[in-house]
């Protein structure tokens, strides 16, 4: 009984924890996940970044608690350009086309979350704990669109920031980016 209880609190404590923006289709690795008596949480906010760290995995002790038993340290992948993209459609949709050239490394997660006005956003490598050995000959060029969650979000003026401030920008939403109720 102790031990459920510990894991529903835990449990909850964690997806409190990573209850940011989102969205789309998740993937289902990007949810919290407990198996073989191992609880994996694929990535946890610190009040500095969204996604610090990732694939975090806990093990319940017996004495209440649970013990860290690995976790990787996220590492910012390079951008060499952040546009702001804004649809003319209603409700407005906003977008952070990010571009660059990848070689040896992979974009991994993409974290983001809304922190009163400001859209914090991380783009991460993929594997940051793996030691990449490779000689960077030929660097391929990509772009990606990342979806803000602004719908339901009331006018006024927003900010973005991606990778710890790199990137910084604002916008303005005109008018609430709600639909009327229909009752």
């Amino acid at each position: 009984m102790h031990k459920i209880n510990a894991f529903c609190i835990t449990t909850v404590i964690v997806l409190l924890s990573i209850g940011s923006v989102s969205a789309g289709n998740n993937p289902a690795s990007s949810y919290p996940t407990y198996q073989n008596g191992a609880l994996t949480i694929p990535r946890i906010d610190t009040p500095t970044q969204p996604g610090t760290f990732q694939n975090a995995t806990f093990k319940y002790n017996g004495q209440g608690t649970w013990d860290l038993l690995s976790a990787e340290t996220a590492r910012p992948f390079a951008l060499e350009q952040v546009t702001l993209v804004i649809t003319d459609s209603f409700p407005v949709q906003v977008f952070l086309n990010i571009q660059g050239r990848q070689s040896c490394e992979s974009i991994g997660p993409i974290n983001q979350r809304l922190v009163n006005n400001r859209f914090e956003v991380t783009v991460n490598i993929d594997n940051p704990n793996v030691a990449v050995d490779c000689v960077e000959v030929y660097a391929s060029y990509y772009e990606k669109n990342i979806p803000l969650s602004v719908y339901d979000l009331s006018a006024g003026s927003y900010e973005y920031s991606v990778n710890s401030g790199k990137y910084v920008g604002t916008f303005t939403l005109a008018r609430d980016n709600r639909f009327a109720p229909t009752r």
